[in-house]
């Protein structure tokens, strides 16, 4: 199992101050044919949050018109360009369609949602992005993250399982 760590700047305020702590995890998967054949897998620890889908959930405080329960569509690309939070799509998406992923609550701070690609043709997969809808390109990047890259050939697939945890402060 490769852990790899976080590359995206964590920004720290004043120590003393309660705040939300947020991490996430992407668990990733790789199948040759069925899901019975895994060739690997990768955890991914608190990548990028970007500043879109920041403000997208902030503004979901104030507007019926934001839905964070719609961040549950998953996308993969072939880019080895860093995370940012400035990103608003994957860098190189590839020609699949994002995925509809099934949505959990593991625990009572953690929001979960696991999504499985099966792909068509051959790439060299680095990065993961979660998506507030299925159309690409569009919609609102949540979270891209990177990984070393993953060879896949027509037929495999990829699961990605990012989990989303909130800690209170104090």
């Amino acid at each position: 199992m490769d852990i790899i760590t976080p590359s995206c700047e964590i920004q720290r305020g004043d120590p003393t101050v309660s705040a939300l702590r947020i991490s996430t995890l992407l668990v990733l998967k790789h199948f040759r044919g069925t899901t019975d054949n895994i060739l690997g897998r990768r955890e991914v620890f608190n990548e990028c949050i970007t500043d879109a889908g920041r403000d997208y959930l902030i503004d979901a405080f104030t507007s019926t018109d934001y839905k964070p329960s719609l961040f549950n569509w998953h996308d993969f690309g072939c880019s080895s360009a860093a995370e940012s939070t400035g990103d608003t799509a994957l860098i190189t998406p590839t020609s699949e369609a994002r995925v509809l992923g099934t949505q959990s609550q593991p625990a009572s701070n953690q929001y979960r949602t696991v999504g499985l690609v099966t792909f068509t043709t051959n790439f060299n997969i680095n990065e993961h992005g979660l998506f507030n809808q299925e159309a690409k390109p569009g919609g609102t990047l949540l979270d891209r993250t990177m990984f070393g890259t993953l060879t896949v050939v027509k037929g495999d697939s990829i699961q990605g399982t990012f989990t989303l945890k909130v800690n209170s402060g104090g």
